[in-house]
């Protein structure tokens, strides 16, 4: 029966052969079907072959279902040597077809136990599992792209990237930016082609450059991790740095600390270092400037702090630090970074080791140039106060100048004595020792400092102190002959012996025991006349 039902079928077929022509003649097609059965399987098969003569080729379609007892029910068609197959059999469900289109209008439910698709050729493996487990996907390459003109992500291979138009606001402003987002080579990358900027993320740091430097004109702006360059000891640190721009740390509301176990640095290559205290609370420019002076080595640079609100960079006025080690000076400065001249100290106490006028000044004034002036003149180290000649009293003189140079009051208080006695016990005594005084010469000299002065400023022509010298006799007495005489008690001396003066104002007090004895001789003789 099967081998009649073939030879009907292709007697049937071979009746129906259609050998048809163009217009022209150039083309022939002819059909065929098959039905076949073994027992063991049934096929069923179509054909269809077209010849071109013109082109001198030859088209085969096969179209064919086979259903075998061993292998399932399998469907085939093959369109000139490009097969598509789908076999239903005791391995499941083998479809192989180099292009499968699955639609589901509504829903397609898929539950899979063990899913893996594999494609190998010349060694090139890409393989796709999924499992109740997770969905694996090993593949050499790999492109996925979602999205449309507007927004968009994509991966491929290495890299994932995202754009697209959006609408985004910062500090306050609103814009429409045209961004990028890339993930590669082991650095993020944002990209804003609208602004023409990017700022990359990697293990070295943050950067708008992706190597930290960038081509003319640097980064904007670079946070460095492990960075070595600060570090004394080697340790790794952090450093921000801005090739060009400006590095600005602020706090609209509260402070901003900086706080460190060792010191704390602040350096400036080409400029000072300035300190702006209550720009909100003070008017104008209130500035501290941190600040050196040229100098030609290392070792001569000093250091000023300067402040003033003149935006020519004129200060009100500053101090100078000398850099030298065993110099150790400080100075005032005015706006001009220059010493003296109409600088101001002004303080309620002070404490110096030593009070010293400047290079080039005379004299230290003291409230006035009338005052109180100490220094020196071409004569000599001066002492002046015009203010104290100015002053008079009708006392007896009590200035006394030691030969240390310290000025005190000569007193004759008992309150201010000790131990008081008489300088001999016995009258005869005192008188033979007092009538010595009229021994003393009384003599006349010419002042040596004062000559000396006056030949020089006679030979040079000059005034060479603020006092004036003549040639002025004095009448006295010489230090040296009173000692002489024995009334040494009246002579000064120095710390070393030396004799320097006389103690003109006690001196006369002997005179009191000659007087009294004259005295007591005028009494006798006037007793021994009127009795007489």
């Amino acid at each position: 029966k099967a081998r009649n039902a073939e030879k009907k079928a292709n007697a049937y077929t071979d009746n129906k052969v259609k050998e048809s022509t163009d217009a022209q003649r150039r083309t022939l097609t002819r059909y065929g079907s098959q039905i076949i059965q073994n027992g063991k399987e049934i096929k069923l098969r179509t054909t269809k072959e077209e010849f071109n003569a013109t082109n001198r080729t030859l088209s085969n379609i096969l179209n064919e279902i086979v259903q075998n007892v061993t292998d399932g029910t399998t469907i085939r068609y093959d369109d000139n040597g490009v097969a598509q197959a789908l076999n239903v059999g005791p391995r499941g469900i083998r479809l192989n077809a180099d292009k499968i289109d699955i639609n589901g209008n509504r829903e397609i439910n898929l539950l899979i136990q063990n899913m893996r698709d594999k494609v190998d050729k010349t060694d090139i493996v890409n393989s796709l599992n999924l499992s109740r487990e997770g969905l694996d996907i090993n593949v050499n390459r790999i492109g996925i792209k979602g999205g449309n003109n507007n927004r968009y992500v994509q991966i491929q291979n290495d890299s994932i990237e995202l754009g697209g138009i959006v609408q985004r606001t910062w500090k306050g402003k609103r814009s429409t930016d045209d961004i990028f987002t890339r993930l590669k080579d082991g650095h993020l990358r944002f990209r804003n082609n609208t602004a023409g900027g990017s700022l990359y993320m990697s293990h070295f740091g943050i950067s708008t450059y992706i190597d930290g430097e960038g081509e003319d004109g640097g980064s904007s702006g670079t946070i460095q991790w492990w960075d070595k360059t600060y570090s004394d000891s080697g340790m790794n640190g952090i450093t921000i740095n801005s090739y060009g721009g400006v590095v600005a740390l602020t706090s609209d509301n509260n402070r901003v600390v900086l706080e460190s176990y060792a010191s704390s640095n602040i350096k400036s290559k080409q400029a000072p270092v300035y300190l702006y205290p209550n720009t909100d609370k003070v008017p104008g420019l209130n500035r501290f400037a941190f600040t050196l002076s040229n100098a030609d080595n290392a070792y001569s640079s000093d250091g000023y702090i300067m402040f003033g609100s003149d935006e020519n960079y004129d200060y009100g006025a500053g101090i100078r630090f000398s850099k030298e080690r065993n110099k150790g000076l400080v100075q005032i400065v005015n706006g001009r970074y220059a010493t003296g001249g109409d600088t101001t100290i002004e303080a309620g106490y002070g404490k110096f080791n030593m009070l010293k006028r400047r290079d080039g000044n005379r004299y230290i004034h003291i409230q006035s140039t009338d005052l109180l002036s100490v220094g020196s003149d071409d004569a000599g180290d001066r002492i002046a106060s015009n203010s104290i000649y100015r002053r008079t009293y009708s006392a007896a003189a009590n200035l006394h100048i030691t030969s240390a140079g310290t000025i005190g009051r000569s007193t004759s208080a008992r309150k201010y004595k000790l131990s008081i006695e008489n300088q001999y016990n016995d009258r005869d005594e005192q008188l033979e020792h007092s009538k010595a005084i009229l021994n003393l010469p009384i003599r006349t000299w010419f002042d040596k400092a004062e000559s000396e002065i006056l030949a020089r400023e006679l030979r040079e022509d000059r005034k060479l102190s603020e006092d004036t010298y003549k040639l002025d006799r004095y009448v006295g007495l010489i230090a040296e002959e009173v000692e002489n005489l024995g009334l040494k008690e009246f002579v000064t001396y120095d710390d070393k012996g030396e004799i320097e003066g006389i103690a003109y104002d006690r001196l006369w007090i002997h005179l009191i025991p000659v007087i009294k004895e004259q005295q007591l001789r005028i009494k006798k003789l006037e007793e021994s006349k009127n009795a007489g």
